[in-house]
């Protein structure tokens, strides 16, 4: 299990960094000036660690379990991990409701819930290849 807390902030840190530097180069100079890269990428944080504690951490024992069932390819797991993201924004929007520009909202939560599930598989297999984490 610690391993897993581990591996969730670590991807929650890089995710937030991406997310954060994307969003930095995107804006303008008023608005770089307003959000400084290290503030947004905070503030990214602090609302992606519950998702990655609270759905990664499960989902990725449940990947783990179904692993050990039947071996599978890397890119058979990472579409597995994408579509779990994407399946965990359906479920935040549903939770949150539906408004204007929903289907733009939900194009983009599904963009960034699978980055953040591919996120999580990517550091978790560094980590595995690496030998880190062998406690």
């Amino acid at each position: 299990m610690v391993k897993k807390i581990i591996i969730a902030i670590v991807s929650c840190f890089l995710f937030s960094l991406i997310v954060a530097t994307i969003a930095y180069l995107m804006s303008d100079q008023e608005t770089r000036e307003m959000y400084p890269l290290f503030s947004s990428m905070i503030v990214i944080m602090f609302y992606s660690v519950p998702f990655f504690l609270l759905i990664g951490i499960p989902y990725s024992y449940l990947v783990d379990f179904l692993e050990q069932k039947k071996q599978f390819s890397f890119v058979s797991i990472s579409l597995i991990y994408i579509m779990g993201g994407i399946i965990a924004a359906g479920a935040v929007r549903l939770f949150f409701g539906f408004g204007e520009g929903s289907l733009a909202v939900f194009g983009q939560l599904c963009i960034q819930f699978g980055g953040a599930a591919f996120m999580f598989l990517l550091v978790a297999t560094i980590f595995k290849r690496m030998g880190l984490l062998n406690f």
